[in-house]
This record gives C-alpha cells, sequence and structure tokens, in this order.
C-alpha cells in the first residue's frame, strides 16, 4: 500500500512519483510537470493483472513532453488514492487547459 500519494497538485503543475521499468528492474523516479508540459490526461477502463490474475479496472494514462512513454497509475495498485488522482485530474485539465479523454463515468 502507498503511504501517501503519487500525484501532488498545485495551481500549475504536477508532482508525480512512479515506476519505471529499465533492464527488467523498477526504478522509482520523481518529477514535477508544469501544465504546459502535459500534452494529455486519459482515463479508461483496462485490464489489471494482478498476481497471475487480471481483473477489470481503471488507469489514468498521462502524456508529456518530457518523457517518451506515459505516466500509468492503476486503480486497483493506487486504490487508496486513486479517486482523488482522477477528481484532481479532472480539475487540473479544466483549469489549465488541457486535453482530457475521460472514458470513466464515476
Amino acid at each position: 500500500m502507498m503511504k501517501e500519494p503519487r500525484i501532488k497538485f498545485s495551481e500549475d503543475r504536477l508532482q508525480f512519483n512512479f515506476d519505471v521499468t529499465h533492464n527488467g528492474r523498477v526504478i522509482k523516479k520523481n518529477m514535477i510537470t508544469f501544465y504546459k508540459d502535459i500534452e494529455s490526461i486519459t482515463i479508461e477502463y483496462c485490464q489489471e493483472r494482478v498476481g497471475f490474475k487480471d481483473y477489470e479496472s481503471e488507469r489514468i494514462v498521462i502524456r508529456t513532453k518530457k518523457m517518451k512513454t506515459p505516466v500509468i497509475y492503476y486503480g486497483i495498485k493506487e486504490f487508496s488514492w486513486y479517486e482523488d488522482y482522477k477528481n484532481g485530474l479532472r480539475k487540473f485539465a479544466a483549469d489549465n487547459g488541457i486535453k482530457l479523454v475521460d472514458d470513466v463515468l464515476t
């Protein structure tokens, strides 16, 4: 379980904590991104693997100009904070004119 949220919101920027897999190893990274560097935010349904089983879930996909691959947060893995992430990112996108693709109704 996460002890604190991995996305922190400011008026014009986001602070992320996320995992990157490099050469088979998981590396924890931190990044601060201003709204103008965020290309899009997508909230969508997906299949999430937990252990050896797939579950219906959701994910948040954040595409930035700073990275080639998007930052992804999964609903089950981030269960404690996931609703806060969704609501915070919806408001952040609206306030800063960021493209938001929201395929999840709640």
